[in-house]
């Protein structure tokens, strides 16, 4: 039996993660299931165990691969990791990410291994935005005296409330409004007041 490359067995796992991807938009999340994410796939029953162990780490992975497309696609746009780190969090803050996302996230489980991907995620945020939050630390957008991962943290509850809310369609006001109003409070209490001072 012939070895399968490395580089053919990445190029699969990724072929199920943007068919992952494809489903969860046109389908929501109820409607992934591993047979429409196969058949989107273009591939057969049981092979998406292959590539993954289970339905929940190809959604990891989906939202690990979200996460990081939009740091990269900030980052491109900005130069200045102060204005970088206002831009991402405006944006996760004032319009629904990923609904799969959000209910990746929010699946409450006895099952350890859930409980285990869901907290790799959690690290795995915090490890991508804490160099950012720590450049714009040091280029001094942002006070120097925060904690930084407890900062982004912070953060990240919030967008996954706001998302977890808008999944449920849970809001009394809605997505917007509350995502404005925490981004306004939270960049107010983190943003050094001489960037905002008068020359």
């Amino acid at each position: 039996m012939p070895k399968v490359s490395t580089e053919h067995k990445e190029q699969v796992r990724q072929r199920l993660i943007d068919a992952a991807r494809s489903v969860v938009l046109r389908e929501g999340h109820d409607g992934a299931t591993t047979r429409a994410i196969l058949e989107e796939a273009g591939m057969s029953a049981g092979s998406l165990y292959n590539y993954f162990n289970s339905k929940d780490e190809l959604f990891e992975a989906l939202a690990e691969q979200v996460v990081g497309e939009n740091i990269r696609g900030l980052a491109s746009d900005n130069g200045r990791a102060g204005d970088v780190l206002v831009s991402l969090a405006a944006e996760l803050h004032t319009q629904p990410d990923l609904p799969a996302l959000a209910w990746f996230r929010g699946r409450l489980s006895a099952d350890p291994e859930v409980r285990a991907a869901i907290a790799k995620f959690n690290h795995a945020i915090v490890d991508s935005f804490v160099p950012l939050l720590a450049d714009a630390q040091a280029d001094g957008t942002i006070d120097a005296g925060i904690d930084a991962e407890a900062l982004v943290e912070l953060f990240d509850v919030i967008v996954e409330g706001l998302n977890r809310r808008a999944v449920m369609d849970a809001f009394v006001t809605d997505f917007e409004r509350v995502g404005r109003v925490a981004i306004d409070v939270l960049l107010r209490a983190i943003v050094n007041q001489r960037e905002n001072a008068s020359p």
